[in-house]
C-alpha cells in the first residue's frame, strides 16, 4: 500500500500575500483603537478639568464672611471705574486654575461694579422665554421678579453670542428664578443686595481650568460676600 505525503508548503508568495491582506484588515482596526484611545483620554480629561474647577467653585463660595486671599497661590488685582477684579492662580494635580473674582454687582446699593447699559428691561409675573434671534439689542438684558419661584427659558441661537442675563427683584423681595439655558450662551448675574440685606454683595466667579497652557473648560457662578474682601 503506498502512503501518500503532501509535502507542497506555503510559497513565499502566498505568504507575502497573507501578510498584506492581514495589513489591510488590521491598520484600519489598529486606527479606530488608536482613535478610541485619544477619545477617551481627553474625555477623562476634561472631565477631571471639571470636576476641579466645580470643586475650586464651591471653596470659593464656602469662604464667608470674606474673600481669604491666601486661598490663591498668586493673585493679580486691578481697580476698576466700576469696582474691583481679582484674579487668583493656583496649580493643583497638573492642572492650572485661574479664578477671576469681579467685586459686588449691585446697582441698587450703589456699591460694587456698577449697572451695564441694559439693551432692553422685562418685568415678569409668570414663566417666561426669551427667544435671541439677533445679536443686536441682547447682550445686556434685565429681568425683573414680580412673583417668586418662576422660570425663565433662554433660547439663544446666534452662534459665538453670549447673552448676559441680570436678574432683579421688585423693591423690597428677594424673589427668586430658575433659568434653563436651552440653546447658545447665557450668563445669568442674580442681584440678591436687597434693602433688607444691604451688606450682602454678589461676585461674579469665572474659573478656567488649563494644563500645559492648553485650555480644557471654563464654568461660572456667583456668590454672596457679607463684607467686601480687603483688597490685596
Amino acid at each position: 500500500m503506498k502512503i501518500l505525503f503532501n509535502k507542497k508548503g506555503l510559497t513565499l508568495i502566498e505568504i507575502i500575500v497573507t501578510l498584506a491582506v492581514l495589513g489591510i484588515v488590521i491598520a484600519p482596526l489598529m486606527s479606530m483603537f488608536v482613535t478610541s484611545q485619544k477619545i477617551n483620554v481627553e474625555s477623562r480629561k476634561e472631565y477631571e478639568a471639571l470636576q476641579f474647577a466645580q470643586k475650586y467653585m464651591e471653596e470659593i463660595k464656602a469662604m464667608d464672611p470674606t474673600l481669604d486671599i491666601s486661598f490663591f497661590s498668586s493673585y493679580d488685582y486691578e481697580d476698576t471705574s466700576d469696582g474691583g477684579k481679582l484674579t487668583g492662580y493656583t496649580h493643583r494635580d497638573g492642572y492650572d486654575l485661574t479664578a477671576v473674582i469681579e467685586g459686588a454687582f449691585d446697582e441698587e446699593a450703589g456699591s460694587g461694579p456698577s449697572a451695564p447699559d441694559f439693551d432692553f428691561t422685562e418685568s415678569i409675573d409668570s414663566h417666561y422665554t426669551l427667544n435671541v434671534l439677533t445679536p443686536l439689542g441682547y447682550e445686556n438684558i434685565r429681568i425683573v421678579l414680580e412673583e417668586d419661584n418662576l422660570n425663565i427659558n433662554v433660547i439663544n441661537k446666534v452662534e459665538g453670542h453670549t447673552v448676559n442675563l441680570y436678574i432683579y427683584s421688585i423693591e423690597g423681595e428677594n424673589y427668586t428664578a430658575k433659568v434653563n439655558a436651552s440653546e447658545g450662551s447665557v450668563r445669568v448675574y442674580k442681584n440678591e443686595a436687597t434693602e433688607r440685606q444691604p451688606d450682602n454683595q454678589l461676585y461674579n466667579i469665572e474659573i478656567t481650568v488649563s494644563r500645559n497652557s492648553e485650555k480644557i473648560n471654563t464654568i461660572y457662578g456667583t456668590t454672596i460676600f457679607k463684607y467686601k474682601p480687603v483688597k490685596p
